[in-house]
């Protein structure tokens, strides 16, 4: 089981030197206790350690957000450090970038080169079109996303936007996931309350998929929204085990699978004491 308490958040924003600074602090204990049932712990009764037991551990990130021009063009960087302690262990340390990517004007596009986040769908536990960024969503305790390597170019005007991104276009040919080189595109549509967008992909590993999807303002309470993609080929894992032994090794073995489809249904609903309620099925 997990407990996890938001002990503390900050932020700040200052603008120094023609660029805009911000910040935010996150600090958090989460609390781990050691199921008693099921294969894990069967595991751990039959040889002591095969299955690795994480302990309780506080985490305390700090987030820099850093944005200023240069010429013609934008530059926005991301960055994050983290401190954690495990209960009864070590402190260990650690720092990443986030985002760092630079942006311009040029032939009535905008062109933006680097590291950058780029989510797309509509969905929130679920989001089968998200085909850039294929974020992992809903995690216990959020925090800032770490974006792709990408070449992106946007055309939009009031109620319409076009989107190419090449992503990981320096990556193998062999990775898969989020690691794999592509190229992605997608039109965004307003026409009144609802907000209609299309997709399409080319993955080297999983080939092409098409996909789109719809939000709708039903009322000033409700939303909702719906999306589906068909493709051509997917990461998946089979297991290479038959039978109910226990197996010395990992049977589960990555594949690609053949053609197939994901789609999303869900909706929002917020009352006039914004209380909210999501439903999704997928």
């Amino acid at each position: 089981t997990m407990l996890c308490a938001l002990v503390g958040v900050g932020s700040f924003s200052v603008a120094a030197l023609g660029a805009e600074v911000s910040g935010q602090v996150r600090g958090a204990w989460v609390d781990r206790q050691v199921a008693d049932a099921g294969p894990l712990a069967q595991a751990n009764l039959l040889h002591a350690g095969s299955a690795r037991i994480e302990p309780s551990a506080a985490t305390v990130q700090a987030e820099l957000r850093v944005s200023g021009n240069a010429g013609p063009l934008t530059l926005h960087t991301v960055a994050t450090v983290q401190a954690r302690s495990l209960q009864g262990g070590s402190t260990t340390s650690d720092g990443w970038i986030n985002e760092a990517f630079a942006s311009g004007q040029a032939l009535g596009w905008e062109w933006s080169a680097g590291k950058k986040v780029v989510s797309w769908d509509v969905g929130y536990g679920f989001r089968p079109n998200d085909m850039v960024q294929q974020e992992v969503r809903r995690t216990l305790a959020s925090e800032a996303l770490t974006g792709k390597p990408l070449l992106m170019a946007e055309h939009f005007d009031a109620d319409t936007a076009w989107s190419l991104v090449w992503v990981n276009p320096l990556e193998a040919q062999s990775n898969t996931g989020a690691k794999e080189a592509a190229l992605s595109a997608r039109v965004y549509r307003r026409a009144g309350a609802v907000d209609w967008h299309g997709f399409a992909r080319h993955g080297e590993h999983t080939g092409a998929s098409v996909g789109a999807a719809a939000s709708w303002v039903a009322t000033d309470a409700l939303e909702l929204h719906a999306s589906v993609r068909a493709y051509q080929h997917a990461n998946s894992l089979a297991s290479s085990k038959a039978g109910a032994d226990l197996s010395a090794t990992n049977p589960w073995q990555a594949i690609r699978t053949g053609a197939g489809q994901q789609w999303l249904a869900g909706g929002s609903w917020t009352n006039e004491s914004q209380i909210g309620m999501m439903m999704e099925a997928w």
